[in-house]
């Protein structure tokens, strides 16, 4: 539940959790599969944030990258 996942975030320091509203109607936006998206805060990122998020139940997916070698190409 979104309850569950706030309440393990806030445990992770996330400074504050909204569910992502849907623009142009009412209520919450959805995934494709009928998710929830949550924009949450952090006040500090720490190494390792990643990988704790995901292992909270419920959470599919971040959009947090950690330990990534990004290659920039420019033209």
């Amino acid at each position: 539940s979104v309850s569950y996942v706030e309440y393990e975030l806030a445990k992770l320091g996330s400074s504050q959790v909204r569910v992502r509203l849907a623009g142009g109607k009412d209520g919450p936006l959805f995934t494709e599969n009928a998710c929830l998206i949550l924009d949450v805060y952090f006040k500090e990122v720490y190494n390792g944030l990643e990988k704790d998020i995901k292992s909270i139940t419920g959470v599919l997916e971040s959009g947090l990258f950690q330990g990534y070698n990004p290659i920039l190409l420019t033209s």
